[in-house]
């Protein structure tokens, strides 16, 4: 639930609709309710969730992860996301 006034709700409505339209690497989001939370879209959402549980996993599962905070392993994370993404390359023609 948000709570706002409406011209908050309002423009908050009108930030969502928007989404997609300026679209950096097949995603975009807007910040909703301050820094409580926001709103994602992914224009190939399927393949970036393969993807990010498949980096999950390779992490997971190296005596490297081992220790770490769970700000540094999200971190880790996220880089070898990218050489997961490098190795499905080329990208699909047709989005998920």
């Amino acid at each position: 639930m948000f709570a706002a006034a409406a011209t908050q709700l309002r423009q908050w409505a009108t930030n969502i609709f928007d989404l997609g339209a300026w679209s950096y690497y097949g995603m975009d989001y807007t910040d909703v309710c301050r820094s409580d939370g926001e709103v994602q879209v992914f224009r190939r959402y399927r393949r970036e969730v393969s993807i990010a549980r498949q980096a999950r996993q390779e992490v997971l599962s190296t005596s490297a992860s081992n220790g770490l905070d769970p700000a540094q392993l999200e971190q880790r994370i996220w880089c070898h996301a990218a050489t997961v993404r490098d190795r499905r390359l080329p990208l699909p023609l047709k989005a998920n």
